[in-house]
């Protein structure tokens, strides 16, 4: 499946550009994307015509921390009905956990997860392997939309531990220091927010259930929108949410989709696929992302793929890669020191 993004991000994008004195029309035709889209709340831009709008604003821009002011323009809307259940959250640590569940609506061209410590919490942000190389603002607005959709909801102290980005250490800190007011650490593989946990489990005063709930029904509905016509990313999306149990059976992903098995098989056999194969693709993908972080233990790893031994993630890292998990971590380490 294409990796898209909803087009509600673009219009902040372009939103930030036409601060600079930028006309929208003249980014979005650089970019070959449908004007008419951008005011759709349900619609959505392939992540490869987003990446040249990015280009084109960066560049008509001329601004390095320009990505530090597209996350200023985000708004509640822009991530539809996730946006208000975020805002309507009873803590910030309920927010993440429900901006992980619900990325997908925002972009698939990115994995997200939320880690908790005994006295910390990281929202950690990957872009999907296969992707192009991230350019800087891009990282930057990500860190720093996270980080404005945090105060919105916390109020103005709000503050981070650390952060870490995929972006080189930028020429001027200034704007960086301003917006983030943390230690920072650059070309990691990964975004990672280092946030106080205390700080992330505090009731908000802002707390409403009953529309936090509603929103996510309507997140639901939009993603079912998106996956009606997909199958294998159905599968996939009921794979992630399973492997953590142990070894899943094809039997009980047909059960959770509400097919008979029967119907599974021949349904896949449709686009040419088995379950066999999306379970071996969704752990691969899911591998790449994991093994480069380094938080993650293998143990954790093995565990979060479904693996009833650590021996046999070995095995099929191996055979995915040529490499085993730890020999390819301390690669993908030495490439970024």
């Amino acid at each position: 499946m294409i990796p898209t993004t909803i087009t509600s991000w673009a219009l902040t994008i372009v939103r930030a550009a036409e601060s600079y004195g930028i006309e929208r029309d003249t980014l979005l035709e650089r970019a070959g994307l449908e004007p008419a889209l951008l005011n759709d709340p349900q619609g959505r831009y392939p992540v490869a015509g987003m990446a040249r709008l990015w280009t084109a604003a960066i560049e008509a821009a001329n601004d390095p921390a320009f990505g530090l002011v597209v996350a200023r323009f985000w708004h509640p809307t822009t991530f539809n009905a996730l946006g208000f259940a975020w805002m309507a959250s009873d803590t910030l640590e309920q927010a993440f956990y429900r901006l992980r569940r619900y990325f997908r609506l925002v972009t698939t061209g990115a994995v997200v997860r939320f880690v908790e410590q005994p006295d910390s919490c990281q929202f950690v942000l990957t872009p999907a392997p296969g992707l192009a190389v991230v350019k800087p603002p891009i990282a930057d607005a990500a860190a720093a939309t996270i980080h404005h959709m945090c105060r919105l909801l916390y109020g103005e102290q709000f503050a981070l531990q650390k952060l870490e980005l995929i972006r080189p250490k930028p020429v001027s800190m200034e704007p960086y220091e301003g917006t983030f007011a943390c230690p920072m650490a650059f070309s990691r593989p990964e975004i990672v927010l280092h946030l106080n946990r205390s700080m992330v489990q505090k009731p908000l005063p802002t707390a409403n259930i009953a529309l936090a709930h509603a929103n996510d029904r309507l997140v639901t509905e939009y993603l079912a929108q998106i996956d009606k016509h997909d199958l294998p990313s159905q599968v996939k999306t009921k794979l992630i949410d399973m492997l953590p149990s142990g070894e899943i059976q094809e039997e009980q992903v047909a059960q959770a989709l509400n097919l008979s098995l029967r119907s599974l098989q021949r349904r896949l056999n449709e686009h040419r696929l088995t379950f066999r194969m999306l379970l071996n693709d969704t752990r691969r993908e899911l591998a790449l992302v994991y093994v480069r972080s380094p938080r993650m233990s293998l143990a954790e790893v093995s565990y979060l793929l479904g693996f009833s031994e650590p021996g046999n993630f070995t095995r099929a890292f191996r055979r995915w890669t040529g490499a085993t998990p730890t020999e390819y971590r301390m690669a993908a380490s030495s490439r970024l020191n």
